[in-house]
């Protein structure tokens, strides 16, 4: 086996056109680019996450273990909280780490026969992952919200919000049931969520593919490109 290679993957990226805000996949992190070093590899090409609202974590932790594979992650990750929210990392480490826990269960539940899906938050992911949790998710913000000091603070935790406003409408127009949907700090009618658009046209808190945002319904099965 040649140690004259690079490692290039997809990992911690998924296709994720509705708001759901992806965890940073620290066991993951854990294993690929370490396991990757000490095989020999030169170099690393790694896809993080685009929207940024929820992908600093991700792309953070990317970033530090391409100059060193073996630094500590769950170090990297509570730097970056801690730097992120200020006296608000507390609820903000609790609300990532809950959706964390969650998906991974998620995924220890899925085939290990390789499908396109398993890259994608589709409709069975989101009902399964994020709706029975939407009220622990805004318990966490809320408090996220009240403990920040800074207006940058805030600004990174509305940033997150952003994507939570676009999952609780897309949730709603799929018909997935919530608790008291219009008494949440997500909420947006139809006519609040189109100003919400236009408001975050150009926003870089929520994923976009390529230069435009997808918004269409919550899809199930594997995407069709459509």
């Amino acid at each position: 086996v040649t140690t004259n290679f690079t490692i290039h993957n997809y990992s911690t990226w998924m296709r994720n056109f509705n708001g759901a805000p992806l965890p940073p996949a620290l066991d993951v992190l854990k294993l690929e680019l370490p396991v990757a070093a000490r095989a020999g590899a030169r170099g690393a090409d790694m896809i993080g996450l685009g929207g940024w609202g929820y992908g600093g974590p991700s792309n953070y932790i990317l970033a530090k273990l391409m100059w060193d594979a073996e630094a500590e992650v769950d170090t990297l990750f509570d730097e970056w909280v801690q730097l992120a929210y200020g006296p608000a990392a507390g609820p903000m480490r609790e609300l990532i780490l809950l959706i964390e826990d969650r998906f991974r269960d998620w995924k220890v539940r899925e085939s290990p026969v390789y499908r396109g899906m398993m890259y994608e938050v589709n409709h069975e992911l989101i009902d399964d992952v994020y709706r029975p949790a939407m009220a622990d998710i805004e318990r966490l913000y809320r408090a996220a919200l009240a403990a920040a000091e800074s207006k940058r603070q805030r600004q990174r935790i509305e940033m997150y919000g952003e994507n939570l406003v676009m999952l609780h409408y897309n949730m709603r127009r799929a018909g997935m049931e919530l608790p008291s949907p219009e008494s949440s700090i997500f909420y947006r009618n139809e006519a609040d969520y189109e100003q919400f658009l236009k408001d975050t046209e150009f926003s870089i808190a929520v994923y976009r593919d390529y230069d435009r945002r997808y918004l269409g319904p919550i899809w199930k099965g594997e995407w069709d490109g459509n």
